[in-house]
């Protein structure tokens, strides 16, 4: 596969990191409905691609190494700071500490469970996602036909589960009964969307407006998703605005040709496991800066963008740090050079 349709796949990841922030970020119903209708769909396909691209050897290795490696160090620095400042600046002193710490390894995905860095549930789940889909795609006899029809049944039978489930499973195992579908619907489309043909094919701007009054019919007719929480409502329109959504991300993806977009994707996953400490203190300070509440910062359609943009800034720049300091957290070795956005340290 060519390098430049490499990129675009980047793109894709750099506007779900992008709708991840805005998505945290506001308080807006009509907004963060629609961003959660798609946005962690989005991810999980895109990983279901990549997986599709990469090499398979010493996989289960590689796979510890570039996300439970990255969810441990993210996990402990978010706890150690929130129990030595942010949980008195929040008040959140009534909250157990010890159950906050226990999570770490038990991995329950909520924000319940990850008072200090709800995000960081991704890595785990996308993590017994992959293992498992590698597992059973490569033991079981006629796979290109059984694999579907799995991750089918695994789909509704989380989906069942989520209404009557009044706990969470370890590793995000319930959100991960979801994410295995769109993981698994990522890897079967990508030799039809990363092939030359396909590529080369011009988008109508009627797909987008196509794309998007369905979109938009089919959180009409669902309540809110959010997979971290395990809530989807109505299955179909749950399915319908995912898949919607993500294909609308891959046609604008296809069609653009931005750098930044390119740059926050190949950075999206420490932006992931940093953003959120990070948009609690951006948020305080854009407040006092106004002298405002959080609250009408983040029901504010402009201070919104604003928090948005600056979070997004400080996380991709931190996150350049974090890579030339600490390489291990996203599967790479230490270098005799240290290079920041270009220059040398």
């Amino acid at each position: 596969m060519g390098n430049e349709r490499l990129k675009y796949i980047d793109c894709m990841k750099g506007i779900g990191i992008v709708l991840v922030v805005l998505g945290h970020v506001s308080m807006i119903k009509v907004l963060t409905k629609i961003i959660f209708s798609f946005h962690m769909p989005l991810f999980f396909m895109i990983s279901g691609i990549t997986y599709f691209l990469s090499k398979r050897d010493n996989f289960y290795i590689k796979k510890v190494r570039t996300l439970l490696i990255p969810y441990l160090f993210f996990s402990l620095i978010s706890f150690i700071y929130w129990v030595l400042i942010e949980r008195y600046l929040r008040n959140q002193g009534n909250i157990s500490v010890s159950d906050q710490f226990i999570n770490v390894f038990l991995a329950k995905a909520g924000s319940d469970n990850y008072i200090y860095n709800a995000p960081l549930w991704f890595l785990p789940c996308i993590f017994v996602v992959t293992c498992f889909f590698h597992f059973f795609n490569n033991k079981i006899k006629w796979n290109k036909v059984v694999m579907p029809i799995l991750i089918i049944f695994i789909s509704i039978m989380g989906f069942i589960l989520s209404k009557y489930l009044e706990f969470r499973l370890p590793f995000s195992l319930d959100s991960a009964m979801q994410g295995i579908l769109f993981f698994g619907m990522g890897y079967y489309v990508s030799p039809n969307i990363i092939s030359e043909a396909t590529y080369k094919k011009k988008i109508k701007f009627t797909n987008f407006i196509v794309g998007l009054i369905m979109l938009l019919l089919a959180n009409h007719f669902n309540d809110g998703i959010n997979i971290s929480e395990n809530k989807y409502d109505n299955y179909m329109s749950y399915l319908l605005g995912a898949f919607v959504g993500v294909t609308l991300i891959y046609l604008f993806a296809k069609n653009m040709n931005s750098k930044i977009l390119t740059i926050f994707g190949e950075n999206s996953l420490i932006i992931m496991c940093i953003h959120e400490p990070v948009k609690r203190v951006v948020i305080q300070f854009i407040a006092l800066f106004f002298n405002t509440s959080g609250v009408v910062v983040r029901t504010n359609i402009i201070s919104v963008v604003i928090t948005t943009i600056v979070t997004l800034g400080i996380s991709l720049f931190a996150s350049n740090i974090i890579k030339k300091i600490f390489p291990f957290v996203v599967g790479k070795k230490y270098k005799k050079e240290i290079k920041f956005f270009g220059g040398i340290l």
